[in-house]
C-alpha cells in the first residue's frame, strides 16, 4: 500500500465511511507490529543461546566435579576394609553416604544437560 509515494506495510478494511459525501476508508498500519515481532525473535533467539551455554557450563562443571569425587568415593569405599574404631567407621560411613548423593545429583545434572543437548538414546527394555 503506497500513501504519499512511500510504502507502508498496511492494510485495508473494507468499510464505507461517508463523510459531507464523501467515501473515505480504513487503513491499519502494521509497521509497529512487524518491529514488535522482530525484537521477539531476536530475544527469542538470545534466550537459546543463553540456554545453551547454561548447560554447556552445566555439563562441564558436573564433569570437573565428577573425576575428584570418584577419587574420594574410591578412598572411602579402600578405607571399608581397614581396622578402624566404631566412630571412624560411623565417619566413613557418612562421608560415604553423602558422596554418594552428592554423585547422584551430579549425574542428573549431566542427564538434564544430556536431554537439553538431545544427546540421549533411548533404549526399549522391559522393566519388571
Amino acid at each position: 500500500m503506497y500513501f504519499d509515494d512511500i510504502f507502508k506495510n498496511a492494510s485495508i478494511l473494507s468499510a464505507e465511511i461517508k463523510l459531507n459525501n464523501d467515501i473515505w476508508g480504513l487503513a491499519i498500519n502494521h509497521n509497529n507490529l512487524l518491529d514488535d515481532s522482530a525484537e521477539k525473535n531476536i530475544e527469542i533467539k538470545a534466550a537459546e543461546a543463553a540456554n545453551i551455554a547454561k548447560s554447556q557450563i552445566l555439563a562441564n562443571a558436573s564433569h570437573e566435579l565428577r573425576t575428584p569425587l570418584g577419587a574420594i568415593v574410591g578412598i572411602l569405599s579402600s578405607l571399608e576394609h581397614v581396622a578402624l574404631t566404631d566412630n571412624q567407621k560411623d565417619m566413613i560411613n557418612i562421608m560415604s553416604c553423602a558422596s554418594d548423593i552428592v554423585l547422584s545429583i551430579i549425574n542428573d545434572i549431566l542427564d538434564a544437560a544430556r536431554l537439553e543437548a538431545q544427546n540421549v538414546v533411548l533404549m526399549n527394555r522391559t522393566f519388571y
